[in-house]
């Protein structure tokens, strides 16, 4: 069933921040003209965000930041035109600590003062460059006109961090009055029983919104946890739309993990499990996989 744009504006719209149907934040500054000149960037030391679609496009692309460190981070962005190469301005995007802000397309340029696509260029390419560990970004797109919604994320050779414990971005039930709900998977790797404690925050600050002190996952299971299951447990302001999930070990099971060591047990990175998120779309009734996102440093 088609989800109308009237009812989207309370949810879906606000959320994404859709500076298209409200007002072009992107657009170009009239009379400046854009100089010709070569990005000349060397791609290894960045980390490359592609496809995006215009302002002018009816499938919007919206930026994902995200910043796993317990500190602020910034993000050095580069626009270059594409097919081009060329230079349309560069900038820095602070995000706070354990966050994932979204900017909508026309937002994003419109923070690195970038110049309006010219000489036959159709879209944008970001080099992004950050020197904090645990940084990443993800792309997505949504059609307002028929409520088509999905992950556009491309990473590089070894640069997906599909499957990490850290899950950003779920969709709470204040999205789009819950037409595009979130369910979360964990695949447990391990012959034991997992316990996890997981501590949910608000992708957009960061800010922490409450614990769950026992999701438990049977030995070499797959078990499926609607965000209703966290949210049930958990109070999700009126205004949190997105919400990130952190799981990690409870003491009991870090001390089957890695019986002999030292607390806190065991690897942080490496705690038996699989984790995966998707997305309902009611209106297209299709589930949409959004568990993919690209390390900076890599």
């Amino acid at each position: 069933m088609r989800t109308p744009i009237a009812q989207l504006t309370a949810g879906f719209v606000t959320v994404f921040g859709l500076s298209l149907l409200v007002g072009p934040s992107a657009m170009a500054r009239p009379g400046i003209e854009k100089p010709s000149e070569v990005a000349g960037l060397d791609g290894a030391f960045y980390a490359e965000v592609f496809p995006t679609f215009p302002t002018t496009s009816a499938n919007l692309t919206f930026i994902r930041l995200g910043n796993d460190n317990n500190a602020a981070s910034v993000f050095h962005v580069t626009a270059v035109g594409a097919p081009s190469g060329e230079f349309y301005g560069a900038g820095d995007i602070s995000v706070p600590a354990h966050a994932t802000p979204q900017y909508d397309i026309g937002a994003f340029l419109t923070k690195i003062d970038a110049l309006p696509l010219a000489n036959g260029d159709t879209s944008y390419s970001f080099y992004l460059n950050n020197d904090d560990a645990n940084t990443y970004f993800q792309t997505v797109i949504y059609n307002g006109g028929n409520g088509f919604f999905e992950d556009t994320t491309i990473c590089a050779s070894g640069g997906s961090l599909q499957g990490s414990k850290n899950v950003a971005n779920v969709h709470t039930s204040k999205l789009a009055s819950n037409n595009y709900p979130s369910t979360i998977y964990v695949h447990n790797l391990l012959y034991v029983d997992a316990e996890y404690k997981v501590t949910v925050r608000d992708s957009g600050t960061g800010t922490v919104l409450g614990t769950v002190a026992s999701v438990p996952v049977k030995a070499n299971s797959t078990t499926a946890f609607p965000f209703s299951y966290f949210e049930s447990r958990v109070t999700i302001p009126a205004n949190v739309v997105h919400a990130t999930l952190e799981f990690k070990p409870t003491a009991a099971f870090a001390a089957i993990l890695d019986p002999t060591g030292t607390p806190p047990n065991p690897d942080p990175d490496d705690i038996g499990a699989i984790f995966g998120n998707t997305v309902f779309s009611a209106p297209f009734n299709a589930f949409l996989n959004l568990s993919n996102k690209c390390r900076i440093n890599r």
